[in-house]
């Protein structure tokens, strides 16, 4: 309840979302054969991952995540440069169903929050920008998802807490073709623009905090640390460097 009320006290009213379709995001793309090990790379995705396997009897149902919007200090020139921030839930080892929502950068200075959803059927919704939400660097994030598969329903909650606005929003989604709960994320990533990957700017260090989800099992609230199945993700570029690790 206390950290409820902390997150409620400056609550101001919730805007109707104002979304407009952007860019086609990435799936993880593996620079090696998919396997479930304690660290792996991506070409787009760093941060940490919990996987139950696809054998699991639960699933996650709920996820939340609070960070300090990064201020993108350079950029490749001549190049797009697209970052995002964000926790999901599927998208992992291979999984083409995804639902997640977060903040973005485009550039140095474009900073947006937005909502999306994938399917392994092609019933797919790319990064839903919510304009009513005024993001900038510096501003404290906080972002809570949930998804009610009994009811398929995808429950996206944004506040920007330097500002004390948010916004939020049910989206009536198909859970056989849009919910893989079977794994969460906590991730940092540089999306696709126009089906290629777009250049990582340099937001030097983005500390996660609060990063918490919840089992169909249970609505304890479980911190990262406590989750099995744990995966470190590091992003590399095409010669194998590291571009972002966590």
């Amino acid at each position: 309840y206390s950290d409820w009320y902390s997150l409620m006290e400056n609550y101001t009213g919730t805007p109707e979302p104002e979304i407009s379709v952007s860019v086609q995001p990435a799936n993880p793309e593996p620079n090696a054969p998919t396997t479930r090990a304690i660290s792996t790379s991506y070409y787009n995705w760093s941060g940490y991952v919990s996987d139950l396997g696809d054998s699991s009897s639960k699933f996650y149902t709920q996820a939340q995540v609070d960070y300090t919007q990064p201020t993108i200090s350079s950029v490749e020139s001549g190049t797009v440069t697209l970052n995002s921030y964000w926790i999901g839930f599927g998208g992992y080892d291979g999984s083409e169903k995804l639902v997640q929502a977060g903040t973005s950068t485009r550039g140095k200075s474009t900073h947006r929050a937005w909502y999306e959803y994938l399917s392994d059927t092609g019933d797919t919704v790319y990064m839903q920008y919510i304009d009513s939400l005024p993001v900038s660097a510096g501003d404290s994030i906080h972002v809570y998802i949930s998804f009610q598969k009994a009811n398929n329903k995808f429950e996206y909650y944004i506040a920007n807490n330097t500002t004390g606005k948010s916004a939020s929003g049910y989206v009536e989604l198909d859970a056989g073709k849009q919910f893989d709960g079977t794994t969460v994320e906590w991730v940092a990533e540089r999306c696709k623009v126009n089906g290629s990957l777009a250049s990582l700017g340099d937001y030097g260090t983005i500390t996660m905090k609060n990063c918490k989800a919840t089992l169909n099992s249970s609505n304890t609230w479980l911190n990262l640390g406590n989750l099995s199945g744990l995966n470190k993700v590091t992003m590399i570029g095409n010669s194998g460097n590291t571009l972002s690790s966590p």
